[in-house]
């Protein structure tokens, strides 16, 4: 995503419905993620929610989801 203006813009929506902040923008990613994969015709899968927003990224620390048919 080359524009995180918008998920910036959805965490804010989120978060003024709830009246805090609930979500991360991680969560938002792959929660996007994984409905773009849906729309365009490719598989589902369960998106754990709650993670909290990092200073750094690490890819051993990663959640990667496993694919289901």
């Amino acid at each position: 995503m080359r524009r995180f203006k918008v998920v910036n813009q959805i965490k804010a929506k989120v978060n003024r419905i709830y009246g805090r902040p609930v979500k991360s923008c991680t969560n938002i990613l792959a929660l996007t993620a994984r409905d773009f994969v849906v729309v365009v015709g490719g598989p589902t899968w369960n998106v754990g929610l709650g993670r909290r927003e990092s200073i750094i990224a690490s890819r051993a620390l990663a959640e990667m989801p496993s694919h289901q048919h």
